[in-house]
């Protein structure tokens, strides 16, 4: 689970920015609260808020980057995509900085990198066990002007050690040890990556489902929690199916391609995550033919009659809930711990949609350890009844143009209390920052009145 995420130097994320998942010491809602390795409480969920621009897709797009630095390395000579804040009058700072703090099973992860576009400035890893933190290793600059970074390990690898201190002399400049030691097989740091790779999730406003009708077709439970959650929500949807056909390509050589991933077990599940089209996956048959699959919504009219409709015959809010429902069935009880963040939840939802559906995620208790985080702006969801004051973000952009992230958690009691069940009228109203702010309603054309102009 994640603990605490910190950027520094990205975007408009120019001051050390922390988004922390540690609970406070409120008793509000103790199921969304999970007791980890070291008796670290939890939490379970986390909405971003604030205004258009605020920064609080920067915040995603932070954990994206550093995840992805981890997930790919850099290849030979390539620069290291930063982007650091620029709006300052001097030359900017050159290097950005993550840092991540993951629990898994029993071991704290402490990890954290700082990068320039050319190299990798810094990079460390801590694991705490049994109270006891090591020193997984070390990476610096030896001296000013240094081209090249020194790596030093701890005392963690046993008869490993020589192999994994070639593998750090090995190391490029651009490339991160973490990701070249998981490449080179150092077992010791395989758990983290796997994380990165397997178990963090993100998801922007168009990003779909990949394998959706794949995993419809070879799971009937899964496609029974789709229909299930598309009828409660009101969509008209009665039913799913999956309808197959030969490959959208005869070309050898795509065909030859495909089954050469398939023949790799590490890679076969790459072939369901193919899209074609909205709602269509590839996959292999038993005898190895590749086979396109498509899913279709089913409407029932009359009382005999139902008729099948593609994906891209459907509402985008249909389409959408369709694409996200997918991450209430992966955090069930008893299954891998995931984190999911997702851009702008409500996307194509009715206010309504997006609280049945954080409900639902809600619902599944201290039980699921997964993880939600997510970017809104459905003001509906603004409730100490559904969410804890810990829960609840706000970004803001100051007068240099600099965002800044903080929590509900941060007032003072008796505010909140005064508001009471007024939360969201008290957001809207400006009482915790984070909001548009519109100068001269006239400029808008709205009347002091309210009425349109």
């Amino acid at each position: 689970m994640l603990v605490q995420f910190s950027v520094e130097n990205y975007r408009s994320l120019r001051d050390k920015t922390v988004l922390s998942m540690l609970a406070s010491a409120d008793e509000r809602h103790p199921e969304h609260v999970c007791t980890v390795a070291g008796g670290l409480r939890v939490l379970r969920c986390a909405l971003l808020y604030g205004a258009n621009a605020s920064g609080k897709s920067n915040v995603v797009k932070a954990l994206w980057e550093a995840a992805w630095l981890i997930e790919n390395g850099i290849r030979p000579g390539n620069k290291l995509p930063v982007a650091p804040f620029r709006l300052v009058s001097g030359k900017p700072s050159p290097e950005t900085r993550f840092e991540f703090e993951v629990v898994l099973g029993e071991r704290r992860y402490s990890y954290g990198i700082s990068v320039s576009a050319k190299r990798v400035e810094s990079e460390w890893l801590f694991v705490t066990e049994n109270s006891q933190e090591q020193m997984y290793f070390e990476r610096s600059l030896p001296k000013a002007g240094a081209a090249k970074t020194e790596i030093r390990l701890g005392d963690v690898y046993g008869e490993q050690r020589q192999r994994v201190e070639f593998v750090a002399q090995g190391t490029r400049p651009e490339q991160p040890f973490l990701t070249e030691a998981d490449e080179r097989e150092v077992e010791q740091l395989k758990p983290l990556v796997h994380w990165f790779r397997e178990q963090l999730n993100i998801i922007n406003p168009d990003t779909p489902y990949l394998g959706l009708a794949v995993h419809a077709q070879a799971d009937d439970g899964f496609r029974r929690f789709l229909v299930d959650m598309l009828s409660i929500a009101g969509t008209g949807v009665d039913g799913l199916k999956v309808e197959s056909e030969g490959p959208p390509s005869d070309d050898e050589n795509w065909i030859r391609s495909l089954k050469e991933i398939a023949s790799d077990s590490q890679r076969r599940a790459e072939i369901g995550r193919v899209l074609v089209g909205k709602g269509g996956g590839l996959h292999l048959t038993a005898d190895e033919r590749p086979e396109l699959v498509k899913l279709l919504t089913t409407h029932t009219v009359g009382t005999e009659k139902s008729v099948d409709l593609e994906l891209a015959e459907e509402s985008d809010g249909t389409v959408r809930l369709l694409h996200l429902t997918p991450i209430l069935y992966s955090l069930r009880p008893g299954q891998i711990p995931e984190l999911f963040i997702i851009d702008e939840l409500d996307r194509s939802l009715h206010p309504l949609l997006t609280r049945m559906f954080l409900q639902r995620f809600l619902a599944l208790g201290s039980g699921s350890p997964g993880q939600l985080i997510c970017t809104t702006h459905d003001t509906n969801l603004l409730s100490l009844a559904l969410l804890r004051p810990d829960e609840i973000w706000f970004v803001e952009k100051d007068a240099e143009k600099v965002s800044h992230l903080y929590s509900l958690a941060e007032f003072k009691p008796e505010q909140l209390e005064k508001l009471g069940d007024n939360l969201e009228q008290g957001y809207l109203n400006g009482r915790f920052g984070a909001i548009p702010f519109f100068g001269n309603p006239s400029q808008l054309g709205i009347s002091k009145d309210g009425e349109a102009r």
